[in-house]
């Protein structure tokens, strides 16, 4: 299942352009989709909250995750399948629910390995840290080594 694409390509090449912008408005979207929630006009509500959600899609690609973007894009979708579930359109909202949670959940991944790997490369470099120690002082106990420069071996 798909949304409806209610971006045509010369605005979805606007949001690649100007995804900051973009994210503006797609308050403004949300914030007239919530009023007409709100009242209860649910079909009305569709249309920006599926534009908002699509458009946040967009921009979830383009720019380094924030708080905002993650609440903004959670909430977003609440509502939308909200709107979905209340026309009785379930499997556009499950859908909804569904992409938002697989989208969340490949982010909590990716900031996992990056964390790993910040963990990692820290505990390499405690490894060489200690190394260097161990080496600096079996050198201070022999004159073998001399002094050792690191502009003499040219490493980069």
């Amino acid at each position: 299942m798909h949304l409806a694409n209610l971006i045509r390509r010369d605005h979805r090449q606007w949001i690649e352009s100007n995804p900051y912008e973009a994210f503006e408005k797609v308050k403004t979207m949300l914030a007239y989709g919530k009023q007409l929630l709100k009242y209860q006009h649910y079909h009305q509500a569709l249309p920006y909250l599926s534009s908002a959600y699509e458009t946040t899609q967009v921009i979830f690609n383009l720019v380094p995750r924030s708080p905002q973007l993650i609440t903004t894009m959670t909430s977003n979708a609440i509502m939308l399948a909200d709107a979905y579930k209340e026309t009785s359109h379930y499997q556009a909202s499950m859908w909804v629910l569904e992409c938002t949670q697989d989208r969340l959940q490949a982010d909590i991944l990716k900031q996992h390995e990056l964390c790993t790997k910040v963990v990692f490369f820290k505990h390499c470099a405690d490894i060489v840290k200690q190394a260097i120690e161990e080496l600096k002082a079996i050198t201070l106990n022999s004159s073998f080594y001399g002094n050792v420069n690191k502009s003499d071996y040219h490493l980069h």
